[in-house]
């Protein structure tokens, strides 16, 4: 299924980067004067997908796309390490909505 493997270093970076990153995003919910908007993206959006992203990392199928299952590029990963899609179908997935 998965020939491709991440270096375990690389994948502890960025477990470590995304729990960090779910502390501060949690906490900032919790700030005074945060517009709606972002706070219902946050908790609705963006915890959720840094929820599962330290799933996938945990059952060994972080960095690989959910749909063609062939490995997201590193570049994209370490800038949005969320992510669940490489971009050619994060592409077809947004025209489709």
């Amino acid at each position: 299924m998965y020939k491709f493997k991440f270096s375990a270093v690389f994948l502890k970076g960025r477990r470590e980067h995304l729990v960090n990153k779910l502390k501060a995003t949690t906490k900032a919910l919790d700030r005074v004067g945060l517009p709606a908007v972002y706070r219902g993206y946050k908790a609705n959006t963006l915890i959720p997908g840094i929820h599962a992203a330290i799933a996938r990392i945990d059952d060994g199928t972080y960095g690989f796309c959910v749909d063609c299952e062939e490995p997201i590029e590193e570049a994209r990963l370490l800038r949005h390490p969320h992510v669940m899609r490489c971009v050619p179908c994060q592409t077809i997935a947004e025209k489709k909505c």
